[in-house]
């Protein structure tokens, strides 16, 4: 059987924020730190004491990764590293699966914001002029 591609519809705009690879690196990195800052530890405990280690939460990214540290499977540290490697990896997941995707329009934060406005004015525009 063929694919056929999706059919985008036109009275929708769909922007994707699309940063430097590093960039992005550096922002999972301190967005990591910022959570352990936060209590992220403490959270998992609280949540294993009340709800046990089965629950489905405990496994996804972070997570699990925090509760091999309090099992003492990992160093804290290597609790971090691996929390910011998976979270590179599973935006990197993200990003090939958004690119693929038909009809998104791709904008880079560190630009003017003026460009932003162009595109949502040019859409608009279209719209208007097709209904």
């Amino acid at each position: 059987s063929t694919q056929t591609k999706k059919e985008v519809p036109k009275n929708i705009l769909t922007l994707g924020v699309s940063v430097e690879r590093s960039e992005l690196h550096r922002r999972i990195a301190e967005r990591v730190h910022k959570m352990i800052q936060a209590g992220w530890v403490e959270e998992v405990q609280v949540l294993r004491e009340k709800y046990g280690s089965e629950l489905p939460l405990l496994k996804t990214l972070g997570y699990s990764e925090l509760c091999d540290f309090l099992d003492g499977k990992l160093t804290r540290e290597a609790a971090l590293d691996q929390t910011i490697i998976h979270t590179r990896q599973f935006a990197k997941r993200q990003m090939t699966w958004f690119r693929a995707e038909p009809g998104i329009q791709w904008i880079d934060p560190s630009e003017s914001p003026i460009k932003l406005w162009e595109m949502m004015d040019q859409f608009l525009e279209k719209v208007s002029a097709s209904s």
